[in-house]
């Protein structure tokens, strides 16, 4: 029994630290959306110009996934992560020194490079720490961390941009990353051995390249590139309900924060639903998701009133940020843990270019409509049923897997 609540213990640990160092992570991404009005004031920048600052990121981001996946394969899931985030906060703080465009690209897509491999690594830490019927609950958990962090860069932004400025605010974030990363070293124990998985252990191995082959993951891997497109899409948010809605910065932090405070809790309950009520239909809600997002983000460009405005806001970003569970659910049940890290790696490779390219198209579309946002907006939603239309088609990868050891034990 006190083995069993040891076990316990541990496993609520890792999941607790996983979820600090999540909500970090996307607390230092969100504060440069923020800050994107004042940096713009201050290095003299237009739209365009600040969407290619976004995407620096994005392209330093997509660029680690797949190596990522690769590196936490091969040196373990633990020393990955750890030093993702040492770099990404080190980089935090050299972004309060830029003075110029081209400075902040560089120190961006640097930042992107030192964070793009955590999600692989992570996502194997998951596989490592619970057998398969925790997971999506455990991985859901999580990411709800990406809402609660995005929400909370706001809240914390908005006073200490307003009393010191935007450049102290990024020394004061990168200081709190290095703390995260002691209480990583300290919490996260180095794990070799996977939870073992709740299958035939004499059947052999499966090479990486079958995966590859399978129709599943390429689906997989569109359907998260559209759904990054909405999401990296709302990286604009803050600057638009200060330029646009003409929302005070106090105020524009606290709304910001709104929607990804309810998907925080969201994703939370989403896990519960795949778990309990969706299993082998994860597709299903995925569809769903996707399109009740696009929905309300056409409402945005239907209605005057900002308060409208706010509630489609949060209704777009709750149904989103529940697909990215059930996106991540798919391959966390269907796959080994021995291979979770490389898989995760290429779908956010296909979402990570994305997150590419979807800030400078925006940029792009912002400006060349005098400003308006509405086409933008169109953009994200048409992206979302795109990528809801490729999902509908995913299959059931567990067949693929029955096939090749079917065929194996044939031979």
């Amino acid at each position: 029994m006190e083995h069993l609540e040891g076990k316990r213990h541990g496993k609520f640990m890792i999941l607790f630290v996983l979820i600090i160092s999540y909500a970090m992570a996307f607390a230092d991404r969100s504060i440069l959306n923020f800050s994107l009005s004042y940096i713009g004031e201050d290095l003299h920048l237009s739209a365009t110009a600040l969407g290619v600052i976004l995407s620096s990121f994005s392209l330093g981001y997509t660029l680690m996934q797949i190596p990522g996946g690769w590196l936490s394969d091969r040196f373990g899931s633990k020393i990955v992560a750890l030093v993702s985030i040492i770099v990404w906060s080190l980089f935090t703080v050299t972004s309060g020194l830029a003075w110029s465009m081209v400075s902040l690209i560089i120190i961006r897509f640097l930042f992107g490079i030192g964070e793009g491999g955590f999600p692989s690594a992570t996502s194997k830490l998951v596989a490592e720490t619970f057998p398969t019927n925790q997971r999506a609950r455990a991985q859901s958990a999580m990411l709800s961390c990406v809402a609660l962090g995005g929400a909370l860069g706001p809240i914390v932004a908005a006073p200490i941009i307003l009393s010191y400025g935007w450049r102290p605010l990024f020394f004061m974030m990168g200081g709190v990353g290095l703390v995260v990363a002691i209480l990583f070293y300290l919490f996260i124990p180095k794990r070799k051995v996977a939870v073992q998985e709740q299958s035939n252990t004499s059947q052999p191995k499966i090479p990486l390249k079958v995966f590859l082959k399978m129709p599943t993951v390429w689906k997989l891997v569109i359907a998260w590139l559209g759904l990054e497109l909405a999401l990296y899409g709302f990286a604009w948010v803050p600057i638009y309900l200060i330029k646009v809605r003409k929302i005070e910065l106090i105020q524009a932090g606290l709304f910001s924060a709104l929607p990804n405070l309810a998907a925080t809790v969201a994703m939370v309950i989403s896990g519960f639903l795949l778990d309990k009520y969706f299993k082998q239909r994860e597709k299903h809600f995925l569809v769903g998701s996707m399109l009740l997002g696009a929905g309300f983000l056409y409402a945005i460009t239907i209605t005057s009133d900002v308060y409208l405005t706010i509630a489609f806001l949060v209704l777009s970003t709750v149904f989103l940020r529940s697909a990215i569970t059930a996106v991540w659910a798919i391959p966390l049940k269907v796959l080994p843990s021995e291979v979770v890290g490389s898989i995760s790696g290429i779908l956010n490779f296909g979402g990570q270019a994305a997150g590419f390219l979807s800030p400078m198209i925006m940029g792009v579309l912002i400006s060349a409509n005098n400003d308006s946002y509405d086409t933008g907006w169109l953009f994200l939603g048409a992206c979302l049923v795109v990528a809801a239309i490729v999902a509908s088609t995913i299959g059931k990868g567990k067949k693929d897997i029955e096939e090749f050891h079917l065929q194996t034990n044939h031979e």
